[in-house]
């Protein structure tokens, strides 16, 4: 994963396979990475390396990545977070948690 702050080029989203938008509100000036593995032995301690430190507010996160040149994901695929700071938690088209399809 490559976190970044703003919002990325429209170019690279136009030719991205995959973009996705997703809001978020931060709250403790921290935000965890996990694993869905990590739900089948859970521990609330989450390791640095899957975490960031962001001012607490609302974020408006774009993410987009391409298929992998093996072609299967998540087999050493890039994936760009853009966190973008608002005044307002950002409308979204959809409620929970979606998957990078």
């Amino acid at each position: 994963m490559k976190i970044r702050s703003g919002y990325p080029n429209e170019a690279m989203l136009d030719s991205s396979d995959y973009v996705l938008r997703l809001g978020i509100n931060v709250d403790g000036e921290e935000v965890y990475f996990r694993d869905l593995y990590d739900l089948m032995d859970w521990t609330n301690k989450c390791p640095n390396d899957q975490s960031i430190q962001l001012e607490n507010g609302n974020y408006r996160i774009t993410v987009y990545s391409d298929l992998p040149y093996s072609g299967f994901r998540g087999d050493g695929q890039e994936i760009y977070l853009y966190f973008e700071k608002l005044d307002v938690f950002p409308a979204i088209k959809y409620n929970g948690v979606p998957t990078l399809e």
